[in-house]
């Protein structure tokens, strides 16, 4: 008799419900919020993670690491309203996975506190992964901490441990994406050990920022991974003026707060064409993160990029309106 399929595990840890004005202070998306920029944009990115995850047949692809070259890039920010976003799926449910063992911060994004996580689980053989997952009340919304952090950390990384970890989490069930928020690849060892155990890798990098030489070393890094698709983030220029979350709204801030749009959500600019070079590894998605700067070329060695840039913050107006661009 043919062997029987391995059965999806429930994620068993605590529930707790998300407090949904922190998010807004965050600029993170909220679920319930009318519907955004921001969203629109987070909209485009998951399609093209998802297309790609789902034409995978080991399942590898639906394991998403996202990280970045260096700190303060926007890969927690990324990650975390990808997660959210993709959540919105029917059907889907989405582990948000804390892998920053060296500055974790995506309980604090969402509002919560945690003790014990995905270190805890690989330093012990005897806890069961699936315990220390926090239940959210955002539906389809799951949250592994970092746990503790120790001297060895990236030995434990490197263990088959850490493989029988994932396998766990994601075997027997085809409709569960894990996310992994590591580290920045040129600041500490854990995204260049965990790529090897996904399928799909979204390095987050900063226009005018970030430098070629950075950016080929991540790559170099994170090669274990057959598919490294670029956000290009802080852009401040598109050529043509795409406006997601204007169309229908009559005039209204899309943010909901007033009636007119704040300087947050009225429109500075918007995104646009992109190039494919046949020989690339690169695969364009869009996103996007807070910070400041201007649309950059980068070289055309990084082939495809996406250029994912914010509007200044209103004091009167939160959460804040993001619009990419594309650049190459």
């Amino acid at each position: 008799p043919a062997p029987e399929a391995p059965r999806a595990v429930a994620f068993s840890g605590p529930f707790v419900a998300v407090d949904r004005d922190h998010l807004r202070d965050g600029g993170l998306l909220v679920p319930e919020d009318p519907v955004t920029g921001l969203l629109e944009e987070f909209r485009i990115v998951k399609r093209e993670l998802l297309a790609d995850a789902r034409a995978d047949e080991t399942g590898l692809a639906r394991r998403i690491l996202v990280c970045s070259p260096h700190p303060g890039e926007g890969k927690t920010y990324c990650a975390t309203n990808l997660a959210i976003a993709l959540a919105a799926e029917r059907d889907l449910e989405v582990l948000l996975v804390d892998a920053d063992v060296v500055k974790p911060s995506v309980t604090a994004r969402f509002g919560i506190e945690a003790e014990q996580g995905l270190m805890d689980a690989l330093a012990d053989p005897s806890i069961a992964p699936e315990s220390l997952v926090i239940r959210t009340d955002i539906d389809g919304l799951f949250v592994l901490p970092a746990g503790t952090a120790s001297s060895r950390d990236a030995e434990y990384l490197a263990s088959a441990r850490t493989g029988a970890v994932l396998d766990r989490l994601t075997q027997g069930a085809p409709n569960r994406i894990v996310i992994f928020d590591t580290p920045p690849a040129l600041a500490a060892s854990p995204a260049a050990e965990l790529a090897a155990h996904v399928g799909q890798a979204l390095l987050v990098v900063r226009a005018d920022e970030t430098a070629r030489a950075a950016l080929e070393d991540a790559q170099q890094l994170l090669s274990a991974c057959a598919d490294i698709k670029l956000l290009l983030n802080a852009a401040r220029y598109s050529p043509t003026g795409r406006r997601f979350g204007t169309y229908g709204a009559k005039g209204k801030c899309p943010c909901a707060h007033r009636n007119s749009p704040c300087r947050s959500c009225s429109p500075r600019w918007s995104p646009a064409h992109r190039h494919w070079r046949s020989n690339s590894r690169w695969a364009p998605v869009r996103g996007k993160d807070r910070g400041r700067g201007r649309a950059q070329a980068l070289p055309a060695a990084s082939a495809a990029t996406v250029s994912c840039s914010p509007i200044s913050r209103s004091a009167r107006c939160s959460p804040p309106s993001f619009r990419p661009a594309m650049t190459c």
